[in-house]
């Protein structure tokens, strides 16, 4: 696949667990990024910032899988140098309509623990946002980002592209890359965002219960995937909002602020 790309790439963004709040940007055209963290719940320091500690002895990492434009822009591939707190996720792009292709995210939580994590149960993965922030304002990455949760022992590997193209299979099916972005929100793709007549609104949290069994395990591990992307609606509508429609082939980028708190897993006794 060869697409042109501008002149110039942003520079990696470091992002401090301390933040409260961060900026980032979603780049309409051009080449930019779109920036945003998690806090993690860690109870212990040897747990490191990509990992928490839930119950115990059972602890959760967090390792992230994304597309990366190689070669100036004519190939891509899937990466697995990210963690959680510092991930950049692709810009949504209004007029390379093809790239909009290599926008999903996964983040496999692995979760560990001899004593307090049964063979089978049910795993609690739960999202929440800052509920400090106006619900209302559609410049938000819970106004324009929607969610999925698998799990399944054979989506595990030490390659990272077979596990993004794992967990992308068992979610999109038999459709195309495209397909999530236009998926109804229901019992399996959720959403922050909802409507009440023309008031946008937001839930506080988005819960995914997981039941799993012995036979989801690799080895000791129970690994669980949380997929997410835009929705073609509301990030269409947040870019129309902020520029309208005097799109041209220049550089051009909106800004909102990440109203994401924290990714937990936990599970259910």
């Amino acid at each position: 696949m060869k697409i042109n790309t501008t002149k110039k790439t942003v520079a990696k963004a470091i992002i401090k667990l301390a933040a409260a709040v961060l900026v980032f940007s979603f780049v309409i055209l051009g080449g930019g990024s779109t920036i945003f963290g998690w806090f993690l719940q860690n109870r212990t320091t040897n747990a490191g910032t990509n990992a928490n500690v839930i119950d115990d002895d059972v602890v959760a990492e967090y390792f992230a899988y994304k597309y990366d434009y190689n070669n100036n822009g004519d190939d891509v591939t899937i990466s697995n140098t990210y963690t959680v707190d510092s991930l950049v996720m692709n810009p949504y792009d209004k007029v390379f309509i093809k790239r909009n292709e290599y926008t999903p995210v996964v983040v496999r939580i692995s979760l560990t623990g001899e004593k307090n994590l049964p063979k089978s149960g049910v795993v609690n993965i739960k999202i929440d946002r800052d509920s400090a922030i106006n619900e209302s304002a559609i410049d938000r990455f819970s106004s324009v980002v929607k969610f999925a949760c698998v799990k399944g022992a054979d989506i595990y590997s030490t390659n990272p592209e077979t596990i993004f193209n794992n967990a992308s299979a068992k979610i999109l099916g038999s459709n195309n890359k495209d397909y999530f972005k236009q998926a109804a929100v229901g019992d399996d793709v959720k959403a922050f965002f909802h409507y009440d007549g023309d008031t946008l609104k937001k839930y506080d949290y988005l819960t995914f219960p997981i039941e799993y069994t012995e036979s989801d395990f690799n080895g000791d591990t129970l690994n669980i995937y949380l997929y997410f992307d835009y929705d073609k609606t509301m990030i269409e509508r947040f870019i129309q909002s902020a520029i309208g429609e005097d799109l041209s082939l220049t550089e051009t980028s909106v800004s909102a602020e990440d109203d994401l708190a924290i990714i937990s897993a936990k599970p259910v006794r």
